[in-house]
């Protein structure tokens, strides 16, 4: 799941392993990668 705040409700995990899902976490957002970023647009627009 997202680390959106409203993904981290003491109710929402025992409701999915409930079910017999798992709980995955992203790893926290990383600003430092605007390189990547661009590169991935600049490919992109190859495409167009």
């Amino acid at each position: 799941m997202g680390n959106v705040p409203a993904h981290k409700v003491e109710e929402i995990e025992p409701l999915i392993l409930s079910k017999g899902a798992s709980v995955l976490y992203q790893s926290p957002y990383s600003p430092d990668s605007p390189n990547y970023l661009l590169s991935t647009k600049e490919y992109l627009l190859r495409f167009q």
